[in-house]
């Protein structure tokens, strides 16, 4: 009744007390029934064996060896405590409702530990606790880390540049007739969208690569994009804005894209860079009687600083602008010397064969063959003749 084990005696085992006291006896007559005690349980001791006659005496020897038998139980005690501390300090780190649970059970087990007991029934419930207790935890952490770490790499994708905007249309619609209708409504939104330098915001090194890019991807593909290399909230406002005059727009992960609009390593941009320019003057090379005269000496001295290193490092934002300002000049005397020479564009309809005869040829033709002034109607089989063009 006053110890749970023989353990707590100081013995090994019922058999072990009874081998010591009997040689006790026979040597001293008397001899310890239980040592190793504090004195109030030595005392209680004495009053329970009643029909003995006891008493209770300091034994240092007796105390010694019973702590030589209790040793690896009280480290063994010692150490669940450590790891029950261990895990309630975990618990407390942890903002997991889940696990909160455990407080009371954990509670129950330090108590339990704490009582002067060596029992191994014991020691072996609190172990086989602790180890299902510390599982649930490493297994509930792990989980906790797991959406942490796609909450961060999400959050990271998407602040990548690396999102593009796409436009849908159907690739067999001639793509130049539909263009030219949205092209103005078109640029104005994105000139609203992103200020600056837009092209190179929406991942361009001009208008021209943007169309002839999407162009060939619309033909290919029915979708092409419109701006690359964006962060995907950018991208997503675009499509947004965009799906009003195109119907159909969408945002996809393109990391090919953004490459080529220069969001790579600054290695990478700055070839990718060089490159474009190079196909920009290519472009040009041959059409020199479009433009004022001295052009093919500036895409000459483009061209030579492009292939210096140096050169090409503190001067490639110039060659952008001057590539840019090339582009508007082209196309401000071309819109002029078409308003020149433009032939008249004289168009016979058939009565009995509208689609063949008007929509279709409307459809492939120019815009500046449309414009008032310039077109001309005539019906097959009749006199009459529409001058007008409005």
């Amino acid at each position: 009744r006053v110890a749970g084990s023989w353990l707590e005696m100081g013995w090994r085992s019922q058999e072990h007390l009874e081998t010591t006291l009997q040689q006790a006896l026979e040597s001293f007559g008397r001899g310890p029934v239980a040592r190793g005690l504090a004195k109030a349980s030595a005392d209680r001791v004495a009053q329970d064996l009643q029909g003995l006659t006891c008493s209770v005496c300091e034994d240092r020897p007796g105390a010694a060896s019973a702590s030589q038998l209790r040793q690896p139980q009280q480290n063994r005690k010692e150490g669940l405590l450590r790891r029950l501390e261990d895990l309630w300090r975990s618990l407390e780190e942890r903002d997991a409702p889940e696990l909160q649970e455990m407080n009371e059970a954990l509670q129950e087990m330090k108590e339990a530990l704490q009582v002067d007991t060596d029992d191994e029934d014991v020691f072996e419930d609190v172990q086989n606790a602790l180890d299902m207790m510390e599982n649930e935890v490493q297994e509930t952490s792990r989980l906790a880390d797991n959406r942490r770490r796609a909450a961060v790499e999400a959050d990271s994708v998407e602040n990548q540049q690396i999102w593009s905007t796409m436009v849908h249309m159907d690739p067999g619609f001639p793509f130049d007739v539909v263009w030219e209708g949205l092209r103005d409504g078109v640029l104005h939104e994105l000139r609203r969208l992103f200020r600056g330098p837009m092209w190179r915001a929406l991942g361009w090194q001009s208008q021209h690569e943007m169309e002839q890019s999407m162009q060939q991807a619309i033909q290919a593909n029915g979708a092409g994009a419109i701006a690359r290399g964006l962060q995907r909230e950018e991208a997503e406002r675009a499509a947004q804005v965009l799906q009003q005059i195109f119907g159909q727009c969408s945002v996809q992960e393109d990391r090919e894209g953004a490459l080529a609009a220069g969001r790579g390593s600054s290695d990478q941009q700055s070839e990718q860079l060089r490159e474009q320019l190079r196909e920009r003057i290519r472009s040009f090379r041959g059409r020199e009687s479009e433009f004022p005269l001295g052009l093919s000496q500036s895409l000459d001295r483009i061209e030579a600083d492009l292939n210096n290193d140096a050169l090409f490092r503190c001067r490639r934002e110039r060659m952008v602008q001057a590539l840019d300002s090339m582009e508007s000049q082209a196309a401000i005397l071309g819109l002029r010397d078409a308003g020149r020479s433009q032939p008249q564009f004289t168009l016979c309809v058939e009565r009995d064969q509208l689609l063949s005869s008007a929509l279709i040829p409307v459809l492939r033709a120019k815009p500046a063959q449309l414009r008032p002034g310039r077109l001309h109607v005539k019906y097959l089989g009749e006199d009459a003749e529409d001058a007008g063009g409005d």
